[in-house]
């Protein structure tokens, strides 16, 4: 942030620096100066209808003849124009040699000025010759003395050609000779300067000039009211025209007079100096003559105005900085064309719109430096960091001799690259956890989720935190359910908060370490009651001192039930632990005829014929002998035992392509369809006929252990005539 404040002064003085230098030094004052004609041309207004040009134009000169005319004629023109009441003439032509050709007619003139009383003259400042000393040029003594005033006839050129102004004093030593404009204003108020007329003052040879100001131009050459001076002359021209009007008399045709390049002039022809003088004195009439803004405060608008880009520039995007830039340039350039009318003051804008014109460059150019600056650092530390870790390599691209913006690039995408690669790493990880994770700010919303968590409690990011959390509890494990019911252990992690993670739930399915306290639980009620309990009987049996043979009996089956018991806990115990690489190939229908020869002697007992429906052909599959006997062995047994005395126990067995499924099928009661469910479970035994048949409830889990254990399964339902069947499907081999 400090870098920031930094670099923000630094440039606002680079574009204050800017600024000023151009204000001070006026380099574009091409500049300035078109952004004033500009100005000047907007402002068109109409000419006073109390001003009339009287213009000595080629007309005049066609039927006047060649200039210079007898004074006689301009004698004759102040007096028509007197005597139709003219307010104030003012003749913008050079009388300073007398007339030669007609001698009397300086006399006329002086008489026709003298009856007037209302005749303006000019002074001219001329060379005597060619890089000659200038000369103060005055109109005949005759004449000066019988002129209302008299004013120094000048309109200002500038460097560029363009005449814009005038000085309100001129003079040769001393500045004594007020302008023919303000001469001919002076003229109307009824005050007349008593310098303009002191002709005995010596004047050294050297121009003085006071108060510059500009001219407002109502419009274009030719926007006032103009007559041919032979018009006029010879009276073509309505009754009452000149009455009470202000009458300017100058030379409009080409090569004849002052001809002027103006701010208003354009593409057109150059305004002729009457008409020049008639703008000015419309200015001198009402106030409006435009005055420089003082050095002093040109500079100090030209600072403010420099420097207000870089305040704004620093609230706003590049996209909104670059559209303010150009509004406020173009504000600028209104304010400079406006103010001239609007306050009579001219502020040259050059240097404050060369400072806005480059502030978002020079803004965008610091800004650059400062955001390289923190790149190469962040970059350096990037760099260290990500080489501390071995799991996404290692090396960064050197900065090189080089292009170094290319080569900060190249460092970037290469640290981008690691950084992404770490990432993927860390959401690869995160989502091949087995547990759940769940990540939450302090408002309880979710911001990180895996896979695992989505899935059991249907959670998503930006979401309420599945777990209800207590911020002033410490956390504490305890367990919830998922949305399909698995018992799931909630374990929560506090982190700090400028994280912006305010805690991480770590969810563990422990569905299997509840089914394993099950089993714990029923093998501790096994050990406890159907094996503890026999061998305690007959360990009280053996120390009883007389023994019948009835009681030798008992504490014989006693213990034979207990081994039994015994057995086939371990041989459940083995089928869990079988290693399928141990297996080996097996003639699945030779393997079948054993076990039944094994149960032969039980079924007789019971007169009950096993039927055998078993193919010739061996039928080969993998595994382990003993368990695969043992469990045909189990099936066997049990639907002989659950079919009456004098029935049949039918085992069948099919080849299905890859499959080979062997049934054996009972001619007992069938199964009820509420003990289906638990058929195959650990320590569950079946009821059938309502008499409870001996067992540990360990032989069909012994066979859902092995057939899953040998990449098969097993299912039982009921035949159509109630007798249970029990199927086993195993892979085949060829």
């Amino acid at each position: 942030m400090k870098s920031f404040f930094d670099e923000r002064w630094r440039t606002a003085l680079i574009l204050m620096l800017a600024g000023v230098l151009v204000s001070f030094t006026g380099i574009l004052f091409r500049v300035d100066n078109l952004l004033y004609d500009l100005g000047q041309r907007l402002a068109s207004k109409p000419p006073p209808s109390d001003v009339i040009i009287v213009a000595i134009d080629e007309d005049s000169l066609s039927q006047l003849g060649r200039w210079p005319w007898s004074r006689r004629l301009h004698a004759s023109l102040i007096d028509r124009l007197s005597g139709e009441g003219a307010k104030l003439i003012a003749l913008d032509l050079i009388f300073a040699e007398p007339d030669t050709a007609d001698q009397p007619a300086d006399a006329e003139l002086a008489r026709a000025m003298a009856s007037s009383r209302r005749v303006v003259l000019p002074v001219m400042l001329e060379q005597s010759r060619l890089n000659g000393q200038l000369l103060e040029v005055l109109p005949l003594p005759d004449l000066t003395n019988h002129a209302a005033a008299l004013g120094r006839a000048h309109a200002e050129i500038e460097e560029d050609g363009i005449a814009r102004g005038l000085y309100l004093r001129e003079g040769l030593g001393v500045p004594r000779w007020q302008h023919f404009a303000e001469a001919i204003h002076d003229a109307l108020r009824g005050t007349k300067e008593s310098g303009a007329v002191e002709l005995a003052a010596s004047s050294p040879f050297v121009l003085v000039r006071e108060d510059f100001r500009r001219v407002p131009f109502l419009g274009p050459p030719g926007h006032f009211q103009t007559l041919s001076y032979a018009q006029v002359l010879t009276g073509r021209y309505p009754a009452g025209l000149f009455k009470e009007k202000i009458i300017l008399v100058g030379a409009t045709a080409a090569g004849l007079g002052d001809r002027l390049p103006t701010p208003v002039s354009g593409l057109s022809e150059p305004m002729p100096g009457v008409e020049f003088h008639a703008n000015a004195l419309e200015a001198f009439r009402h106030g409006t003559l435009v005055t420089n803004m003082s050095r002093e405060a040109s500079l100090l608008l030209t600072m403010i105005l420099s420097v207000l880009p870089v305040f704004l520039l620093a609230r706003l995007s590049p996209r909104m900085g670059m559209l303010t830039s150009v509004v406020l340039l173009a504000l600028v350039m209104g304010v400079a064309l406006a103010l001239p009318h609007a306050t009579g003051v001219w502020f040259a804008p050059s240097g404050a719109l060369l400072a806005i014109l480059i502030a978002y460059p020079v803004w965008s150019w610091r800004r650059l430096e400062v955001a390289s600056r923190f790149l190469d650092r962040e970059i350096r530390h990037l760099t260290h960091d990500l080489q501390q870790s071995a799991i996404v390599g290692r090396g960064m691209p050197e900065a090189g001799t080089g292009d170094p913006f290319q080569a900060r690039i190249a460092q970037i995408q290469a640290a981008s690259q690691r950084v992404r690669a770490l990432r993927n790493l860390i959401d690869q990880v995160l989502e091949g956890m087995p547990h759940g994770v769940v990540a939450v700010d302090k408002s309880g919303r979710v911001r990180l989720v895996n896979r695992r968590a989505q899935d059991w409690l249907g959670v998503e990011k930006d979401t309420p935190s599945p777990v209800e959390l207590k911020a002033d509890e410490t956390p504490v494990q305890h367990e919830i359910r998922s949305r399909e019911g698995i018992p799931l252990l909630v374990d929560e992690a506090e982190f700090p908060p400028a994280m912006g993670i305010a805690r991480v739930i770590n969810l563990v399915d422990i569905a299997e370490v509840k089914r394993l306290e099950a089993e714990r639980r029923e093998t501790l009620a096994f050990l406890s009651h159907d094996i503890r309990a026999p061998l305690a009987m007959a360990v009280e049996q053996l120390r009883s001192s007389q023994r019948s043979p009835q009681e030798l009996a008992r504490l014989r089956t006693q213990l034979a039930r207990a081994h039994e018991l015994a057995e086939e806990f371990l041989a459940t115990s083995r089928a869990e632990l079988s290693d399928e690489a141990a297996f080996q190939e097996i003639d699945l229908c030779g393997l079948l005829h054993q076990a039944i020869d094994a149960v032969f002697p039980l079924a007789q007992s019971r007169k009950v014929a096993l039927i055998r429906e078993i193919p010739v052909d061996p039928v080969w599959v993998r595994g382990e002998f003993g368990l695969l006997e043992r469990m045909a062995v189990n099936l066997i047994q049990n639907a002989v035992k659950y079919s009456p005395d004098s029935s049949h126990v039918r085992i069948e067995l099919e080849v299905d392509g890859s499959k080979v499924r062997y049934c054996v099928i009972d001619s007992g009661p069938g199964i009820p369809e509420a003990e289906m469910l638990r058929l195959f479970r650990r320590f569950s035994r079946l009821n059938g006929q309502g008499s409870a048949v001996p067992g540990a409830g360990l032989g069909l889990y012994f066979v859902r252990v092995v057939a899953e254990k040998h990449g098969g399964s097993v299912r039982a339902d009921n035949g159509p005539e109630g007798s249970a069947r029990f199927c086993v499907s195993l892979p085949r081999i060829s």
